[in-house]
This record gives structure tokens, sequence and C-alpha cells, in this order.
């Protein structure tokens, strides 16, 4: 087995841990766990020898704690936003139109493109108004991410949804037949930790700490679910890990088919890619025990689990010092 290196900024690490540590380490408090949502993937059309992309940001509303709505930012949808696929070579388009009250933009992180293509803070989309950059896609295959790059206002928008995944793929990575079936054994996972108030409601808090150390949150969820579970078949389970949060590690527990109790009868073998400033495919051939891997944004790692018993995963959090 073999696992892809991945570029190493933009989206941080993932916290993988055991499902017996679910109950007292996630900050949900209802303790109730929920299936990991998998933002759909969308691939574009061709059109005129482009892929092209048509997305729209929006306004919406998410209940991060159940029965009290958020406001949030989405990408064709009310939180967050679809994972793209491209390959390396192509020639790509995009089309977005901004149904937000506030300005945005969307820039491509870790991409090597023209200026007048990059989406940052220069290149605003105003309220009504549409953004149609084209280039030539260069990077190599690995995770990427779009997301809002507004000056001053770049860190409420990604808190509030403003950002999503990018796969690109290429040959190299195709000759190393790692999993590839996306929500199925290729995982996107999205790690956020979020402050939530006394009556439920997500909270950006502005302040010095939170200017000079980022925010962080005080619970936990992956692809906007909490208590998020996976059930991985056995076999390679590649997992994109990313996002924005602070103070994470990684583990895994494998369980057996005739076990109910959940003792652990299997075993989930670990091999992680190395990083590197421009994606790419490589890295580790050996496997190692489950293990921790703290990480601080912005990195994005990607993670290849071969599991010899059908797995289940659970996400949670660690917020102790040494990972803060």
């Amino acid at each position: 087995m073999k696992s892809a290196g991945l570029a190493a900024t933009g989206f941080a690490a993932l916290p993988l841990l055991g499902c017996d540590t679910q109950g007292k380490m996630s900050l949900d408090r209802s303790g109730a766990s929920s299936p990991l949502a998998i933002p759909p993937l969308q691939a574009g059309t061709i059109e005129r020898g482009e892929r092209v992309f048509r997305l729209s940001l929006t306004p919406g509303e998410k209940e991060f704690v159940p029965g009290t709505p958020s406001p949030t930012i989405g990408i064709d949808a009310s939180y967050l936003g679809p994972t793209l696929e491209m390959r390396r070579g192509e020639q790509v388009r995009f089309h977005i139109d901004n149904k937000l009250a506030e300005d945005a933009t969307v820039h491509w992180h870790g991409f090597e493109l023209p200026a007048t293509a990059d989406g940052g803070p220069h290149q605003l989309i105003r309220p009504g108004e549409r953004w149609s950059p084209s280039f030539e896609l260069r990077q190599r295959a690995s995770l990427y991410w779009y997301h809002s790059h507004l000056h001053r206002r770049a860190g409420p928008q990604v808190y509030a949804g403003l950002a999503a995944p990018i796969y690109v793929r290429d040959e190299e990575e195709d000759r190393l037949d790692l999993p590839s079936r996306y929500g199925v054994d290729d995982i996107p996972l999205i790690v956020q930790d979020r402050v939530i108030d006394s009556s439920g409601r997500l909270v950006y808090r502005l302040n010095m700490h939170s200017r000079m150390m980022g925010v962080i949150g005080e619970r936990i969820y992956v692809n906007g679910t909490a208590n998020a579970v996976f059930d991985g078949a056995a076999g390679p389970l590649r997992e994109r890990n990313g996002g924005s949060s602070n103070a994470l590690r990684v583990g895994a527990k494998s369980f057996g088919l005739s076990q109910s109790s959940g003792d652990s009868t299997g075993g989930a073998r670990l091999s992680q890619g190395s990083s590197s400033s421009d994606g790419g495919s490589g890295g580790s051939d050996g496997f190692q025990p489950p293990q921790r891997a703290p990480r601080k944004p912005p990195t994005r790692r990607d993670v290849t689990v071969y599991n010899e018993l059908p797995t289940e995963f659970c996400w949670s959090q660690n917020l102790s010092p040494e990972f803060v």
C-alpha cells in the first residue's frame, strides 16, 4: 500500500479517534453520533475544450446545536460547498455568482496560476455580480481547497462556511492505484472547531488573542457533522484530511464483524504521505500502528488506512495544551 503526499498549506489535520472515546471527549453534550456528511462531488462540464464549473455563494442557516439555527455561508449549499474534481493539464473556467448581501472573493489555495485568476482580496465579487476566471491547471494530484480571501473578512467568511475541497488528479496518482471511489473509500474530511454560545448559536470571537492566535473553538465538526461516524469496509480507506481546526490528533480502532462489545479483534494499519509544497503523490510504503499525529493549520494531509476488518471511525476533539 502506498500513500499520496499533500501540499503543505491549506487544511489542518484530522482528529480520528477510536469510537470508545466519543462519549467522554466530544463537546456535543448530547453524546449522540451522526453519520459523517460527505460533500457532493462536482466535476463540472466540458465545454469547448474547457472544464467549466458554475457555483453560487449563498446565505444559509445551520443548526450546530439542534433547534438553534445560525446564519452561515455556503457554495451551492447552506454551509460549506462541493468537492471540485479536475485533472492536471486541463483548462478550467469558473462562473461564480455572489448571492450574498456582502462582497466576497474565491481563492484557489495552493494553485499556481495568473494573478488575474487568483481570487485574492483585489478581486471582489460584489453582491449580484459574477466572476469568471479561467486558467490552465498546473498542479500535481493532491488535495487543495477554495475559500474566501476577502480583506478583513476572510476569517469570518471561512468560519461561516465559505470553503470547500478540491481534488486534483493526474496520471502519476492513477499509477499508484490508491482508493478512488469518492465517498466510499476516498473521503474528504473538513475538520473545524467552532465556538457555540449559551444560546446555541455560532460565534466568531474577535479579540486580540483570536487575532493573534486564531479562534479556538469548543466543539469539533467534521464536514459540518458533530460526533461524526463513518463505517468503512474492509480494505484500504483514503482520508483527505483537512480543515481549519486548531488542535487535533489522529488514531484508529478496528472492530470485528461478530463483536458487539467493541473489543478490538483486528488491526488498522496506517500509512501517511509526506507533505510537499506543490502536492503530488509519493511517501511511505510501510504501515505503522495507529498513532497520534498532531498538526496545526494550515496543513493538509493524505492518509491511507488499511482495515483488516470492517471499521467504524469516529471524530471527536482534543484541546489539551500540547496541541493548542
